[in-house]
């Protein structure tokens, strides 16, 4: 027989039970009740590891290799006596298993075929209609003994290449043994989907769908000191949730380390990593013992891959992301001005480029003009141009550039970017933005009315009815509203364009506002009042182009003087009264808008760059926090029975004695 039962005391069972690392996180029975349930097998070469009646197993000896997706052949040696040579080799920075294959994978010499040792593994098996697959779990402990990393990968082979040993359990009724998609873990169960559909871009993932994802997470048992992941590390790729624990979130600001947040059980970081490449914003280290739940992100975009329904929505829930992490620190300061649904829309328009390199030149004097960028990580240097002066600027995480809508830069400068480090720019194209926020000089004079507020120009107050009705309102009450009323007759005769409807509002403005019998004469000097006047009388003998120019720019000379006078003593008085107030009570700033200083505004964007805004605890979520931290004793437990049963103090054995003493005996 290929595969048989063994004879084990008891005691030899608990022992292997009671040192895994693996069985608290994913086996729901006590030590007693596995030793005593548990069936010892022996499989030879060729024979199947586990038979469809097996709930799970632990494989504590042998040597198998099993087809990975997206991985290829991967063999594992199992063995209480394995100094982890490969595991080594990519557990060292680096928590993400799966980028030690990739890198495996650009290596000129590197073999199809990858070999991982662990000491234990534990192996079930979901067959359902038309389908079969295995689930593997398997401990990887890093050099220092502080650190356990489970992973789990899904295989659709297993093929048994030395003989292996197993502790079995069966499912407990015929009934269960196909059909069923059985779930053993008490980490990735119920308790664990609520967290992670507490996390946005899991929210509307069906539960099976989303137990399928959970169960391809890797889980971690850390220690106090541990660092999860370091700020500026090239690219980040997984994402996690604090199941137990705490965790510092620190970063680098003027050569000093400061502390940005402290995390608790429940909070998310790092899923920014799933969908783009962006480099770590912060380092990330463990305060208290600590068990993160983390998907990498090869993984999750295959499953996008097998779940296209949900592809866009976590694409357009991404880009709506930047655009509330944007508004929430305030980096772009007219954004408070505009209505948060238009945002919103504008933000499925956003492109996420996360493959900008350094010297990319990312927009030059002549691009300068058709996008708007945001940049989420990495340095630009913005050079500007005017005339022979040059000068040069370093951008970061929270600056911004380019053009936005209607928005206007000084023309005279000639702008050119260019990436100084790797950059992950969030932008939108110039046409798209003007398109959705609109050309209209009303809408735009509102944008900056609740933009700037108390520093409003006379432009814009003039260009918006409600606005200038104030304004107006202030000019009667100090009888001086010629000025006013001159300006906005004067935009009106601007915007006429049949000539002769053109030539009647010239002759009304004359009569009211220039000549010398004006009920609303405004005040201009001596020699341009008799100027207007010879050029509006002429209109009529003159040719058509020359009484068009006329038209044109007759009021101009006064246009600009008594905006100058308005500007520089009716506006200002008009702000220290309470009609300005009142004015600015009927632009009252969005729910979005925040009025911070700039430099805070960065440094709360880069931190919501690096945590995830959390809508408060569900509910039993304490019940559920206490569960997972019963867990992490229960680990740290097992850890410190395996070294009792070394007879050494390192808390993590490279060689298990009791297990060792086993294999002797048979």
């Amino acid at each position: 027989m290929g595969g048989t039962c063994t004879r084990m005391a008891l005691s030899q069972r608990q022992d292997l039970w009671g040192s895994s690392l693996l069985s608290p996180l994913f086996v729901e029975d006590d030590i007693e009740s596995l030793g005593t349930s548990s069936v010892p097998h022996t499989v030879l070469p060729g024979f199947p590891i586990i038979s469809a009646r097996t709930k799970i197993a632990l494989l504590y000896d042998g040597k198998i290799t099993a087809v990975v997706p997206q991985l290829g052949s991967v063999s594992f040696n199992v063995s209480a006596t394995s100094k982890y040579s490969g595991v080594h080799i990519f557990a060292k920075g680096n928590l993400t298993v799966s980028r030690f294959f990739k890198d495996r994978n650009r290596a000129p010499n590197a073999s199809s075929q990858f070999t991982i040792d662990t000491e234990e593994m534990l192996v079930s098996t979901n067959a359902t209609k038309g389908s079969h697959e295995y689930l593997l779990r398997f401990c990887m402990t890093k050099t220092s003994g502080n650190e356990v990393v489970i992973k789990s990968y899904r295989a659709t082979s297993i093929q048994v290449l030395e003989r292996s040993k197993l502790l079995v359990l069966e499912k407990p009724s015929n009934a269960l043994a196909s059909n069923v998609y059985y779930l053993v873990n008490n980490v990735l169960n119920s308790d664990s989907l609520t967290l992670l559909r507490s996390v946005s871009f899991f929210s509307d993932i069906a539960d099976e769908k989303l137990l399928r994802l959970a169960d391809l997470s890797t889980i971690s048992v850390l220690a106090p000191g541990c660092v999860v992941f370091r700020e500026n590390d090239e690219e980040g790729s997984e994402m996690f949730i604090t199941l137990a624990g705490a965790l510092e979130v620190s970063s680098n600001q003027s050569g000093q380390s400061i502390v940005l947040a402290t995390l608790h059980a429940g909070s998310c970081f790092g899923e920014m990593a799933l969908m783009t490449r962006v480099p770590r914003a912060a380092t990330i280290k463990v305060l208290d013992h600590a068990m993160l739940l983390s998907i990498e992100r090869d993984f999750f975009l295959q499953f996008l891959d097998d779940n296209p329904e949900v592809q866009n929505k976590l694409r357009h829930l991404l880009q709506e992301r930047f655009m509330k992490k944007a508004l929430s620190s305030n980096i772009v300061p007219f954004f408070q001005a505009i209505e948060l649904d238009r945002l919103v829309e504008l933000s499925h328009h956003f492109l996420v480029e996360d493959t900008i390199c350094s010297g990319d030149i990312i927009l030059t004097p002549e691009t300068y003009d058709t996008k708007f960028c945001i940049i989420i990580c990495g340095t630009v240097e913005a050079s500007d141009v005017a005339g022979e002066s040059t000068m040069t600027t370093v951008l970061s995480p929270g600056s911004y550039f380019g053009t936005f809508a209607h928005f206007p830069h000084a023309s005279n400068v000639q702008h050119t970017v260019v990436a100084k480090t790797p950059c992950v720019l969030f932008s939108c194209p110039r046409d798209v933005s003007t398109r959705i926020i609109g050309t209209s000089p009303v809408a735009l004079a509102e944008i900056y009315i609740r933009w700037l507020r108390d520093a409003v120009e006379l432009k814009h107050v003039m260009q918006h009815h409600k606005a200038r009705d104030f304004f107006l309102a202030f000019c009667r009450a100090e009888f001086s509203e010629e000025n006013a009323l001159f300006l906005i007759d004067l935009d009106t005769y601007m915007g006429i364009q049949a000539m002769g409807a053109r030539r009647e509002m010239a002759q009304f403005l004359c009569e009211t506002y220039i000549s010398e019998t004006a009920p609303k004469q405004v005040n201009i000097d001596h020699n341009m009042r008799e100027s207007i006047i010879n050029q509006i009388a002429s209109l009529g003998v003159r040719g058509v182009e020359d009484e068009m120019e006329v038209e044109l720019t007759v009021f101009e000379p006064a246009r600009y003087e008594i905006t100058r006078l308005v500007t520089k003593d009716s506006f200002p008085r008009f702000k220290r009264t309470k009609f300005f107030t009142e004015m600015l009570d009927a632009f009252a700033p969005y729910s979005h808008a925040r009025h911070i200083s700039l430099a805070d505004a960065v440094n709360q964007f880069k931190e919501k760059i690096v945590l995830s805004p959390r809508d408060g605890a569900h509910e039993g979520a304490g019940a559920l926090y206490g569960r997972f931290e019963k867990i992490v004793d229960t680990v740290n437990l097992h850890k410190n029975r395996r070294s009792t049963l070394m007879g050494e103090s390192q808390p993590i054995a490279r060689v298990r004695k009791s297990v060792s003493r086993i294999l002797a005996d048979r």
